[in-house]
């Protein structure tokens, strides 16, 4: 019989994607607690991430699926077909995440932190009862807005660059108003 996992160990295989899977409504619980626990610096290295995320996902095609900016900018109506593909797309990021997090370099552990943003919003948006909590999460984040610059340069510990910046302004208008 095998030995139990020490507490360490589970935490490690949590973080590293091989624990339980958890559900789309849990994933989404989460991130919605966690970007309300926190203030401050850490919500802004939250919302940087993210933001890099984004351009690291714009930039390179690491996930099959191309980032869904015609819903998230409300060109294309968040149909039932939308929501679908909305789910599809956290589905992928979700599978994707613990590839960047066993690389461990900075650049990809930001952006895999910054994947639990895009993953919670994409769940929540594509579940009508938990839209208006994908609201809430880029409420919180767009409140810090300012801190952006330097919460990126501090958890990349490196200069931001002039596509960073551009990225800085970037805000999925359906959750944005």
């Amino acid at each position: 019989m095998a030995e139990p996992k020490s507490f360490w160990r589970q935490k490690l295989d949590m973080l590293m994607g091989r624990g339980q899977p958890k559900s789309p409504q849990d994933f989404v619980r989460e991130h919605h607690a966690k970007v309300h626990r926190v203030s401050g610096s850490e919500l802004a290295g939250i919302f940087a991430a993210a933001l890099f995320a984004k351009k690291t996902l714009d930039s390179t095609r690491q996930v099959e699926e191309p980032f869904p900016d015609a819903y998230v900018s409300g060109e294309q109506p968040l149909d039932d077909a939308g929501r679908a593909v909305l789910a599809s797309y956290a589905k992928a990021l979700e599978e994707f995440r613990p590839d960047l997090v066993g690389r461990n370099t900075t650049v990809s552990l930001m952006a895999a932190k910054g994947l639990e943003t895009w993953v919670a919003t994409f769940y929540a948006a594509a579940t009508p009862d938990s839209f208006s909590q994908a609201h809430e999460i880029w409420k919180r984040l767009v409140s810090v807005e300012a801190l952006v610059p330097e919460a990126h340069a501090f958890l990349l510990r490196r200069d931001v660059t002039d596509v960073e910046r551009e990225y800085f302004k970037y805000r999925p208008a359906i959750f944005v108003k």
